[in-house]
C-alpha cells in the first residue's frame, strides 16, 4: 500500500502538469512558484479532473485544493 503501481500514471500526471502550466521536464523552480502555477493553469482553470481524474489519491487533493 502507499506505492504508485503504475508509472505510466505518474508520466501523464506529470506530463500533463507541465503542458498546462507551460514548464519544461528539467526546470528548477521554487515550491511556491510551482504551486502558484499549479493552482492558477489547473487548479482554478478547471483542469484538475483532465489532469488527475483517475488518479486514487485524488480526493486528498481535491479535498485540500478546494
Amino acid at each position: 500500500g502507499g506505492v504508485c503501481e503504475s508509472q505510466e500514471k505518474v508520466l501523464r500526471y506529470d506530463a500533463a502538469v507541465l503542458r498546462l502550466c507551460g514548464l519544461q521536464s528539467g526546470s528548477t523552480m521554487t515550491w511556491s512558484s510551482l504551486s502558484a502555477a499549479v493552482a492558477g493553469h489547473i487548479l482554478e482553470a478547471g483542469a484538475f479532473a483532465s489532469v488527475c481524474g483517475d488518479c486514487s489519491w485524488r480526493s486528498l487533493c481535491h479535498t485540500e485544493a478546494g
